[in-house]
């Protein structure tokens, strides 16, 4: 990359971007030492503005429901970004189905997680939402909750998060073309949940979660998906963690605890785990995974190590220590 501070003359074109800014991204899938991407063309960037960003900010309460979801329903890709503030408190809007977000750019702030007493202390949006074509989605202290279908489903859209909790009765999250980097939240079900599902990453989707507490059943891996789970607790169900379902889903654990009897992948895919420790159940992974262990790195619970250790030796060179064990399998 390279950047200067001053602006090209008035009068010089060029045959791709904006004369002054051109910045090429690239996204997709790998296999092997191959990558098919689609590179595009970044546009509308201001590096050295004298001013901020504009952004149009608005606080509400509980009892402005229906304000906030006019707020997030109606919007154009011209629109200045949009920072909503919401007080303590649950927030409805659960009404005609599944809420879509239009607006291209808007942070929601709220008042930090719920504790989970009969009193909501913290901020809670009830209802199902999508958020299509999103540019930036920004959410800090809240929590999503649905009773039915997905909580949140992101298509083509950009998603940060930061101590938040989504929970939904089938699935809590859906990625489709997507990215969602969530530090200090927390995923799962809901109490109605009959088999909490916790995410769908769709193909050329990418989730990258730190610090953050998971419970619930699968996280399923389309082609060219990638999930990163740093520094995580993660409390599974009787299904395998991840369910891969081409050999480009690619599975990440690094300084994090799984607890899953379900097992840590099944399907086919990849699977990096490092510093690491896991209580897994009698099958924890598919012979078809494609499954790399950092050496002394990874520690498995007792009756466990055997399994795994098998299913890793003619993976890689890197091996695994059972806990207490000096030998590398």
């Amino acid at each position: 990359a390279g950047m200067d501070v001053e602006r090209p003359p008035e009068d010089v074109t060029a045959l791709l971007g904006e004369p002054g800014h051109r910045w090429l991204t690239a996204q997709g899938p790998y296999d092997g030492h191959t990558a098919t991407l689609t590179i595009s063309v970044t546009e509308g960037g201001v590096f050295d503005s004298p001013e901020p960003p504009e952004r149009e900010q608005v606080e509400l309460g509980p009892e402005e429901a229906e304000v906030l979801r006019v707020l997030l329903t109606s919007g154009t890709p011209s629109d200045a970004a949009l920072e909503i503030r919401l007080a303590p408190g649950e927030y409805d809007l659960t009404d005609g189905g599944t809420l879509t977000l239009r607006r291209p750019r808007v942070r929601i702030v709220g008042a930090g997680l719920p504790s989970g007493g009969d009193e909501v202390d913290g901020t809670r949006l009830l209802g199902s939402f999508r958020a299509e074509g999103v540019e930036a989605l920004e959410l800090e202290g809240v929590e999503l909750r649905s009773e039915s279908g997905v909580t949140l489903w992101l298509q083509d859209a950009a998603v940060m998060g930061r101590e938040v909790r989504v929970l939904g009765r089938q699935k809590a999250l859906q990625l489709a073309g997507s990215t969602l980097d969530l530090v200090d939240g927390e995923l799962g079900g809901t109490s109605e949940s009959p088999v909490p599902g916790l995410l769908w990453v769709g193909s050329a989707s990418s989730v990258g979660a730190v610090g953050c507490r998971l419970v619930g059943d699968t996280i399923y891996l389309e082609e060219g998906a990638s999930v990163l789970l740093d520094r995580c607790v993660v409390r599974g169900g009787t299904r395998s963690l991840f369910q891969g379902r081409a050999r480009t889903s690619r599975a990440s654990v690094v300084d994090s605890l799984l607890r899953v009897p379900g097992g840590c992948m099944q399907g086919t895919g990849q699977l990096v785990l490092e510093r690491s420790a896991i209580e897994a159940g009698t099958t924890p992974l598919s012979p078809q995974v494609q499954l790399t262990l950092c050496r002394e790195s990874v520690r498995l619970a007792a009756g466990d190590a055997a399994s795994l250790g098998r299913a890793g030796e003619h993976r890689c060179a890197l091996g695994v220590h059972g806990p207490g064990s000096g030998e590398g399998r």
